[in-house]
């Protein structure tokens, strides 16, 4: 009885840990207050993996320095891209800034000009996580997903079934 009642508080723990972090992470992405970018080069190794996702936060633009790592549109064909800034060419509200991923030798083809009044700069960095996320979204997972739950609800059925004892009838 002891086990049962552990366990029972175990798992309410851990929903209610689960719910507060899916609820904080929810909130910080609908206020702009983070974004999650999934990496899907390893232009920025050995820093930054393939398949990595990277935590990134507001700043102001024209706080820029050399070494941080942003996130921004390529000027050239608008990807999102995951590079850090390793020239400041020129300071104030919009500033230029030329970038690199760490794998490469030389920078980027472009000198980026920063349009807006904030910057999205790299605070973290969740290994491997962006390959789930993209395999979370394929119709095989869907598919997988659905399934689970059907056999799930099927087995708590039965059990319920089994479960149910047969009424006494009196003796008289």
């Amino acid at each position: 009885m002891r086990t049962r009642t552990t366990t029972t508080r175990f798992a309410t723990l851990a929903l209610v840990v689960t719910a507060t972090l899916t609820t904080a992470v929810a909130a910080g992405l609908a206020t702009d207050q983070w974004r999650v970018v999934h990496v899907v080069s390893g232009s920025m190794r050995p820093a930054i993996q393939q398949d990595d996702l990277v935590v990134a936060t507001p700043k102001p633009a024209r706080s820029v320095e050399t070494g941080q790592v942003l996130v921004f549109h390529a000027p050239d064909d608008g990807r999102l891209t995951v590079h850090r800034v390793v020239e400041v060419l020129e300071r104030g509200d919009r500033p230029v800034v030329r970038t690199r991923g760490d794998a490469a030798r030389t920078p980027d083809p472009w000198t980026l000009r920063l349009e807006d009044d904030i910057v999205w700069t790299v605070r973290r960095t969740v290994p491997a996580v962006g390959a789930a996320l993209v395999w979370s979204r394929s119709p095989a997972a869907r598919m997988g997903v659905l399934v689970t739950g059907a056999i799930l609800f099927v087995l708590l059925g039965l059990r319920a079934i089994w479960a149910a004892r047969p009424a006494v009838a009196d003796a008289a």
